[in-house]
């Protein structure tokens, strides 16, 4: 028997899409078919870049502190859409979650360096807590630090961003993939995540294309050919499916090919190296 190729395994992969807003036994391909015949209800569609900075634009320029999730699977372009519209909206901080991944060494101890990335593998209470500082600072409240993560070196960096106090910034724009999970979607501690946040922004993109945009980020890191395929349909792929099913949850959402086009990147370019985990 003739060994499976990278198509056969990525078409394997393909062909077992599920909805994420309807039973697990509806399955189809073609994910716009798929959610068109859902009846569950979904979120408002934005055409473009611009609709997501009209929308966010009361929250950039509001006297309060306001906290906005920019939620979607692996490889869809979070990371490069939130600093796009840091940039773009004056009183807007963008930073991630992956900053909470748990150490490698955290990881092999538990047997869960293989699933890296999935919701077990952050420190949820101490995203959540440090959100929730976020959200509830005062003009008088000291500065909050996040960590980051270096995707090159494959670990967490401790005390590298620095937010200062409202007024400014009054919006913080959080990219990653669970943001708007909740306890029985990604187990607990997502719930309280989620309530952190105002509003939220779901960013949707076909299988297929996360899976081509996977496998050329692994490459690019200097995995070969079976190690990516590994990495991306072994592990990234299963979690996208799962944060896709927090899609119903979002206030908003767009197709990766809108904000594509809308920031001036090829759909390439947003999955580059400044990508973190979750991008």
């Amino acid at each position: 028997m003739a060994a499976a190729t990278s198509s056969d395994r990525t078409a394997r992969h393909l062909s077992t899409y599920v909805c994420p807003l309807c039973s697990p036994l509806h399955k189809n391909s073609d994910m716009a078919a798929t959610d068109a015949a859902c009846s569950a209800p979904a979120p408002a569609l934005l055409e473009d870049f611009d609709a997501i900075v009209a929308a966010l634009t009361p929250y950039a320029e509001s006297d309060e502190r306001v906290l906005v999730a920019i939620a979607g699977p692996p490889g869809v372009g979070k990371s490069t859409l939130a600093a796009a519209l840091e940039e773009a909206l004056p009183g807007a901080m963008a930073v991630g979650m992956d900053g909470f991944h748990l150490h490698n060494d955290v990881l092999d101890a538990r047997g869960w360096r293989s699933v890296k990335g999935a919701p077990k593998t952050f420190d949820v209470d101490g995203l959540a807590s440090t959100l929730t500082r976020l959200a509830t600072a005062g003009p008088d409240s000291p500065p909050v630090v996040l960590p980051t993560f270096d995707r090159a070196a494959d670990v967490s960096l401790a005390g590298a961003i620095v937010v200062p106090p409202p007024p400014q910034p009054s919006l913080i724009i959080v990219e990653g993939n669970y943001l708007i999970a909740d306890d029985e979607l990604a187990g607990p501690g997502w719930s309280d995540v989620a309530r952190n946040f105002t509003a939220s922004l779901y960013v949707d993109a076909q299988r297929e294309i996360l899976v081509d945009a996977l496998l050329q980020r692994w490459r690019t890191y200097g995995l070969d050919e079976q190690a990516a395929e590994a990495r991306a349909l072994s592990n990234d792929i299963p979690n996208g499916d799962l944060v896709a099913r927090s899609k119903a949850n979002a206030t908003w959402m767009i197709h990766r090919d809108a904000v594509s086009h809308a920031v001036k990147h090829d759909a390439t370019a947003l999955d580059d190296a400044a990508l973190d985990a979750g991008g």
